[in-house]
């Protein structure tokens, strides 16, 4: 009988080892769920910022007349400071890397041969997000554009 009275005593003391260890798996595996939803929505905000860089630098790289400065001092049309979905996006001004003649062109068969010579003008355009992110996410994006024109652009 006394073998009995101690058999009891253990299933109740393993049964409650089970239950704390089952509750420290759930704990475990809410816990693990959260991080990855932070890990996500981090990531998600990331993705925006960085779009939102994109598209205004994609607005930059589609208008002409950002390119044909004259000199320094002239501000391209589109630099400043854009708002997109709610984040603040400020584009510096362009800068011309290099100006080269263009390849494969012959004044002689100009519509205006007194226009001068073509030039290929590379350009590097920055657009960075410093506000209106909601984790404090920044992001920076340089992109490089080649612009064929009559005179050159760069200063």
């Amino acid at each position: 009988m006394a073998n009995r009275a101690q058999q009891r005593g253990v299933v109740l003391v393993v049964s409650l080892i089970m239950l704390v260890v089952l509750t420290l798996l759930v704990v475990a595996a809410v816990n693990m769920s959260t991080t990855n939803l932070h890990i996500v929505r981090n990531m998600q905000s990331k993705m925006d910022v960085r779009e939102a860089a994109d598209q205004v630098i994609n607005q930059v790289v589609s208008n002409v007349n950002n390119f044909t400065m004259s000199s320094a001092s002239t501000t391209a049309p589109d630099a400043g400071n854009h708002v997109v979905d709610g984040y603040q996006v400020t584009v510096q001004q362009p800068v011309c890397l290099s100006a080269t003649p263009a390849s494969g062109w012959e004044q002689q068969y100009s519509i205006n041969p007194t226009a001068g010579t073509r030039y290929n003008d590379n350009w590097s355009v920055t657009a960075q997000v410093t506000s209106g992110a909601t984790n404090g996410e920044t992001s920076q994006i340089t992109q490089g554009v080649e612009v064929q024109q009559m005179l050159t652009g760069c200063p």
